[in-house]
């Protein structure tokens, strides 16, 4: 009797606490309105050309290392790798994946005011230049990047070479030990 009261009392208020956290959450549809207004679909076209694109450039460098000599046909045929490794990725599924990730993260009101904003001239228009602002953000920072990254690059290799040492002395102290040589 006692646990079918303890049961009726967790109903009794758990499934409110549950409802209202899942009240404010957006409907499928809330979110693929967000996601249209968004251009999402969109980007993620632009995103699997430019990774193509990519793609493409890496494999014919690489191949004509290895084949200094290769004819064209064969770089072609080589970068047509890339147009079939990135053909099957799927969009729409890529996109129906997403749904539920902003269900979990966005209420409903927020996302309703976010799409509002979005679906206004100025939103259209900011993200109309957004591809530009990222590119040029990019450009813009790739110089302070490379003043860094050598710098960088030599700490990691300096810290690399110092845990490579360690782990050599350790290795060799085991080695010597005792202990080890009786197992």
């Amino acid at each position: 009797m006692r646990r079918l009261l303890i049961f009726l009392f967790s109903i009794l208020f758990l499934v409110p606490l549950i409802s209202a956290q899942t009240a404010d959450s957006p409907s499928t549809d809330d979110v693929k309105k967000f996601l249209e207004v968004m251009r999402i679909q969109r980007q993620l076209n632009t995103m699997l050309q430019i990774m193509t694109k990519s793609a493409k450039a890496g494999a014919r460098q690489g191949f004509l290392q290895k084949m200094p000599d290769a004819t064209p046909e064969q770089a072609a045929d080589v970068e047509s790798l890339a147009d079939v490794m990135f053909s099957d990725l799927p969009i729409n599924e890529m996109l129906s994946d997403i749904i539920p990730i902003y269900q979990k993260h966005v209420s409903k009101s927020d996302l309703r005011a976010i799409t509002e904003f979005y679906s206004t001239p100025v939103g259209q228009r900011f993200l109309d230049e957004q591809p530009q602002m990222m590119q040029e953000m990019g450009a813009a920072s790739s110089g302070r990047m490379q003043q860094r990254l050598g710098s960088m690059l030599e700490r990691f290799d300096a810290k690399l070479n110092e845990l490579a040492e360690k782990w050599k002395k350790e290795a060799a102290e085991k080695s010597k030990s005792p202990a080890v040589k009786a197992n």
